[in-house]
């Protein structure tokens, strides 16, 4: 495959992917699932909402969080206003930009171009990634920050003169954390990357890790609350936010049907209905599942290539078992409530391992398994831009009953 035909398929990957992440983007137009706390916080935020007794914020409704999620929210809503368009937007934005980033992480892991261009839109095809870019919550941003993260982490470890591409890695690592504290998992694999290819980066030293994984996040992290301090907050009452922040982060139990176990997360056994019931028109809901194919497939796609890196002693096929072990592997030791799309960020890490099992397979059945991919994407679409089926239509084509 020539590099211009190449891009030719990445940017109908691409056009594909913002085309049914912004259709019909505000046809629920109030809020939806937790849509309500960012909503809420962002409109707040342009209101000069942060001020406040003590560490507390006056018209906040959650503090769970750090701000740059309601802040990159809150961008959508000063360009488009308070509307579902406005609610949304950046994270439609966010959930394209990671789909365009796929087709260059392929070909940074060394996948040849018509491979690179199946990762990508392997990617694509995903509907739990889809949906999370078709609502205003945080772990889309989290997912692009991640996948960025990782893809500088390369340039940096396989670059002459990595130490600006390492920079710039701890400001992206910074921005995922300074979205949601679990992205800081995008630092560890990073970190992981530049170990693994350590003889390749020697020229970097020890040093410049620590200033590039630590002291850069941590400042790009402070500064995103600059309009906390702004609004009157003193460094004492920040320190306090955070202890708040990590106390309740860490203990919220709520037990319930939407919630699920990392263990079961691969199997896409627990899809959350954002929202589900019966119009006019036939059934109507949102609905966040993985796609099965991707997610079965890449999970066998791991187990194979951990396998085969082992017995050749090969760094390149073990890299992404390794990078979705440092994303996923730390979620089973959490003991608060987890759901379903917290998988986010990892998913375009399934997808880059499922690419580089499929080249591995050399059959003719691979282009086939990738172009299926797309069968459940077409299948489900109804309930991932909320277009009204008839109930016989959901009960045919969602056959598991836990999706049920």
């Amino acid at each position: 495959m020539s590099k211009r035909v190449a891009m030719g398929c990445v940017i109908l990957i691409i056009v594909a992917s913002a085309a049914v992440r912004f259709v019909n983007l505000g046809a629920f137009r109030d809020s939806v699932f937790d849509e309500h706390y960012y909503v809420h916080d962002a409109v707040a935020l342009l209101h000069h909402g942060l001020a406040g007794p003590g560490w507390h914020t006056a018209d906040q409704a959650t503090q769970s969080h750090p701000l740059l999620g309601d802040e990159t929210i809150a961008l959508g809503v000063a360009v488009l206003g308070d509307n579902p368009w406005g609610w949304r937007a950046t994270s439609a934005l966010a959930g394209v930009a990671l789909i365009a980033l796929v087709y260059p992480l392929a070909r940074r892991l060394l996948l040849r171009r018509p491979w690179a261009v199946a990762a990508a839109g392997l990617a694509a095809c995903d509907t739990l990634l889809i949906v999370q870019s078709r609502v205003a919550m945080l772990d889309g941003f989290v997912a692009l920050w991640t996948l960025l993260c990782v893809y500088c982490a390369l340039r940096a470890a396989r670059a002459r003169q990595g130490k600006l591409w390492l920079i710039l890695c701890g400001v992206v690592g910074g921005l995922a954390v300074s979205s949601k504290w679990s992205g800081a998992l995008a630092l560890v694999a990073a970190l992981a990357v530049l170990i693994l290819w350590r003889r390749r980066a020697r020229h970097v030293p020890i040093a410049w890790l620590v200033l590039a994984l630590v002291a850069v996040p941590g400042a790009i992290y402070v500064l995103t609350y600059v309009p906390y301090f702004a609004a009157g907050h003193s460094l004492g009452q920040w320190l306090d936010l955070q202890r708040f922040m990590a106390t309740k982060g860490w203990t919220i139990h709520h037990p319930d049907s939407i919630s699920s176990s990392p263990r079961r997360w691969f199997f896409d056994a627990d899809p959350i209905r954002y929202r589900w019931g019966l119009g006019s028109g036939g059934f109507r809901g949102l609905v966040a599942i993985g796609n099965p194919l991707l997610w079965w497939g890449g999970a066998a796609s791991l187990v194979v290539l951990a396998l085969t890196a082992v017995w050749r002693r090969s760094r390149l096929l073990g890299l992404p078992v390794l990078l979705v072990a440092c994303l996923y592997l730390p979620r089973l030791v959490t003991s608060r409530t987890t759901y379903l799309y917290y998988m986010a960020p990892v998913v375009p890490f399934l997808a880059l391992a499922l690419s580089r099992a499929l080249v591995l397979a050399r059959s003719r059945w691979a282009a086939g398994y990738v172009a299926a991919t797309a069968v459940p994407l077409a299948l489900w679409l109804p309930f991932v831009v909320g277009i009204p089926v008839s109930f016989a239509y959901y009960h045919a084509v969602m056959r598991l009953s836990s999706w049920r």
